[in-house]
């Protein structure tokens, strides 16, 4: 799906050769003080969204009945002890599976004080919204009346309201002690619930296959919706040991183990314990364990295609090889850009290990600086980093040299990127002065060695038509193509008249702050209507990234 330009903040569309240095600030730091509360004395789980707004899970030295706080650019939004709307007289003890929107709404589950017992003391919650609780029954037609749940394990939340859930429930027309289910709950504008729908359960039959579903995996990267309703996740069946785990995205196999992997002659062996990604565009990411030799034996897949593969060199640093992926989450950006944990085989451990957007490394540990402080340690465990769906800023978790640790925020930086495209152009446009900086102006050369007096325009694209070989779509009689020029994705601006000779004109980059962090690509047109053998002329492209 191709966005319109008005909207073009919802889809960073980067481009890799923007790769510069991300700027990196602190958050939320080991020993900042919580208003109200005490100060933090541990970073427990993270999560980003387009708008640089954040949440931080955090510890504190408060008492034990309220040392626990959910952490927003506000301050705090929830925290230990407080009292929830359901059920009657339910105060928050413990909160999981912390999920952030892009309207600024979380999901997670809750562990509960004040109820009946064990049996009812957790809960499904939209912000303070009870949607579902541990005891209370399941509406969904899949399971008999009163089916009620007994597990909820983690949830997922889309833009849409949709929360998905692993759980299980006990339904009393089936014979097993519970039931393992991957339930959506839909939600109203107001965030009350709508409607209950298994999606997969057990005993559900994997399309085009004999295999009957036992189980699946229940961690919080182990599975993850769409704000289409998609889901990917790993499920157990009844097949014999060693082809019996598959990874699906609905109703499609991904993978199977015991079959072959993107990587010739390789099977996969083990994907019980994968990592899950699914961004709002339909892409997918997730890792697995290939039969075969051991140090080259994890992998993991983008899109249908081996994206890194253990023992593959280190994207920057090619004279390493990378040796692992740490245990944290695989996230993927609607700019189809994935968030990935590398570890590689550099003898000093002290520079081993990073974060990569795609092959961009953005956080060495031993290398990168915050505030003057080299990160000392790099956290690349789960609930440890995330991606903002746009692309433009990654949460994660680390401790300096100095001995400061929290959460600290990278952004992606404003940069210029040439793309020249493949063909010979005729005419160029290139930046002269300024970088895209909102509220300032930078400057554009426009140059065609044409005597011919004609109209210049210039370009405005959300989306590259350059390919991955940096070719663009050539039209006879007009020239390469290199940015989108669909109705929806183009803009063109008036740049002047052509008289022969050069021209540096100025693009004001806009203040508004629905533009921070998104991606242009300009073109140069020329039109000459007076030529009857040459009337359109196209330049290279420049791609710019804004930031503020």
């Amino acid at each position: 799906m191709k966005l319109p330009l008005t909207l073009l903040p919802l889809s960073l569309l980067a481009s890799p050769a923007l790769a510069q240095t991300w700027e990196i600030q602190p958050l939320v730091l080991v020993g900042d003080v919580v208003t109200g509360v005490g100060s933090v004395t541990q970073i427990r789980d993270i999560a980003i969204n387009n708008g640089q707004d954040w949440r931080v899970e955090v510890d504190t030295n408060a008492p034990s009945a309220s040392d626990l706080v959910v952490l927003g650019p506000a301050g705090a939004t929830l925290q230990k002890g407080q009292t929830l709307p359901l059920p009657g007289g339910a105060t928050i003890r413990r909160f999981d599976s912390l999920n952030l929107d892009v309207h600024g709404n979380t999901a997670s589950v809750i562990s509960l004080d004040g109820t009946i017992g064990t049996g009812d003391d957790t809960g499904v919650y939209r912000n303070t919204a009870l949607l579902a609780q541990e005891g209370s029954p399941t509406t969904a037609g899949a399971f008999s009346p009163g089916t009620p749940y007994r597990i909820l394990y983690n949830v997922k939340l889309a833009d849409n309201g949709d929360v998905l859930v692993m759980a299980s429930v006990d339904d009393p027309a089936l014979s097993s002690t519970t039931d393992q289910v991957l339930m959506r709950l839909a939600t109203t504008p107001g965030g009350a619930l709508a409607s209950e729908t298994a999606l997969w359960k057990e005993g559900d039959l994997i399309p085009g296959t004999t295999a009957q579903i036992t189980s699946f995996a229940t961690g919080a990267h182990r599975f993850d919706v769409n704000d289409s309703g998609a889901a990917i996740f790993f499920a157990d069946t009844t097949l014999p040991s060693g082809n019996d785990g598959f990874i699906l995205l609905d109703g499609l196999v991904l993978a199977q183990e015991g079959q072959p992997a993107p990587v010739a002659g390789r099977s996969w062996q083990g994907l019980g314990d994968p990592e899950t990604t699914l961004n709002n565009l339909g892409g997918y990411a997730y890792s697995g364990v290939l039969d075969g030799d051991f140090t080259t034996n994890t992998l993991i897949v983008k899109s249908g295609a081996t994206f890194r593969q253990e023992g593959d060199p280190v994207p920057g640093l090619p004279a390493f090889s990378l040796t692992g992926f740490g245990t944290g989450p695989l996230d993927l950006a609607d700019t189809g850009e994935l968030l990935w944990f590398g570890n590689w085989d550099d003898p000093d451990q002290a520079i081993d290990e990073g974060l990569f957007v795609e092959d961009l490394l953005v956080v060495q540990e031993g290398v990168t600086l915050v505030g003057g402080q080299v990160i000392q340690t790099l956290r690349g465990d789960e609930d440890q980093y995330a991606i903002s769906d746009d692309g433009h800023y990654v949460i994660f978790e680390a401790e300096l040299a100095d001995g400061t640790s929290g959460a600290f925020l990278a952004t992606r930086p404003a940069g210029v990127a040439v793309i020249p495209g493949c063909f010979a152009e005729e005419g160029s446009l290139t930046v002269v002065s300024g970088l895209p900086t909102q509220g300032t102006t930078m400057q554009l050369r426009y140059s065609n060695p044409s005597p011919t007096t004609g109209v210049r325009k210039l370009g405005l694209s959300g989306v590259s038509w350059a390919g991955p070989t940096g070719c663009g779509v050539f039209v006879p009689g007009i020239g390469e193509l290199l940015i989108g020029i669909l109705p929806q994705d183009l803009l063109l601006l008036p740049a002047g008249v052509h008289t022969g000779a050069d021209a540096v004109l100025p693009l004001p980059i806009s203040s508004d702050p629905a533009f921070l962090g998104i991606t242009l690509y300009l073109q140069g047109v020329y039109l000459f209507p007076s030529d009857p053998l040459d009337q359109v002329d196209l330049t290279n492209a420049v791609a710019i990234t804004i930031s503020a």
